[in-house]
């Protein structure tokens, strides 16, 4: 018996007989993953039908698609169907790079899957550079978290683009209290219109997860973000006795200056269980090595601390 099959685009279509001869044979496999650059929507309709064959098994479903740019959605609507019917899928990867045509509806299909998943506890969605995804779509998504409440790892990359706003950022917030469970969460936000209050919203509902164990943040080009802003998402994740990890990237973030550094040292402090700490600093340029200056001293002063990584670049 087969376990896991690996498959690029183009066999979807290509080499479809061989593909369904070899799921026919294989109906407990537990693992799929798709990878590749020119899926269309006519291939994810017939992986749909592939998926009938191991949907109720199914553990593991994995898509990695970029830049596919005839992609809009109407194929992955099949799939999400059949995923509903996956009651023991633990992990999904959907990962759409530069796919510029996909819109709400999307979303709004694979929220309705969500709520048939009770057994999910990994979590990867990516929608980098898919411009046509609006808020109303990111409020379908995020309403569906309220059901996963066995939910341990989340990673979640938003479109960057300005429907990333304040309103976004507090329907997560009100969403995520229902993941119970969450031990990992990782964040991406980039280009967007979000300000110190949507982000407070986040850190606060963030703080109320005492299960978690690691945070990370990625604040690409956000420029409204500002330095007091940070210290106090830095001061709620020492609410958090069990957070072992953290992970700030942050670049093209003009507003800050060394006070943010300062702030967010201070806020270190208070993490009595962190043993890893990852920071990168890019295109920053009203910090110093001052502000660096500040974050060392801190480091040298938390007992538990195992790993540190820091980048810094101008």
């Amino acid at each position: 018996m087969i376990e896991k099959i690996c498959c690029r685009h183009h066999q979807l279509l290509i080499h479809k007989d061989t593909l369904k001869r070899q799921f026919q044979k294989n109906p407990e496999t537990k693992q799929l993953i798709f990878t590749g650059n020119s899926f269309n929507d006519q291939a994810f309709l017939h992986l749909s039908k592939l998926l009938t064959k191991t949907s109720r098994n199914l553990q593991q479903f994995n898509i990695t698609a970029w830049g596919c740019f005839s992609l809009n959605g109407t194929g992955l609507r099949y799939i999400c169907e059949e995923l509903k019917k996956s009651h023991c899928l633990r992990s999904l990867e959907l990962s759409f790079n530069l796919c510029f045509n996909l819109t709400d509806s999307m979303l709004y299909n694979l929220a309705q899957g969500f709520k048939r998943l009770p057994c999910l506890r990994n979590l990867k969605l990516s929608f980098a550079s898919c411009d046509r995804i609006t808020q109303v779509g990111l409020q379908y998504f995020n309403q569906s978290l309220l059901t996963l409440k066995y939910l341990q790892n989340f990673y979640f990359s938003l479109p960057d683009s300005g429907q990333v706003n304040d309103p976004v950022l507090k329907n997560l917030s009100e969403s995520l209290k229902g993941c119970i469970s969450l031990k990992k969460i990782t964040l991406i936000f980039s280009r967007s219109s979000m300000t110190e209050p949507g982000l407070l919203l986040i850190s606060q509902r963030l703080s109320s997860l005492l299960s978690l164990q690691s945070v990370s943040f990625h604040i690409f080009g956000c420029e409204r973000i500002t330095d007091a802003c940070l210290y106090v998402l830095t001061r709620d994740l020492n609410q958090l006795p069990s957070l072992q990890s953290v992970t700030f990237r942050l670049s093209n973030c003009f507003e800050l200056t060394d006070t943010l550094l300062y702030s967010f040292s201070q806020g270190l402090k208070g993490i009595h269980s962190l043993k890893t700490i990852n920071l990168s600093f890019a295109q920053l340029p009203l910090v110093t090595d001052l502000g660096l200056h500040y974050v060392g001293e801190t480091l040298q002063n938390l007992a538990t601390l195992e790993n540190v990584f820091i980048d810094f670049y101008g």
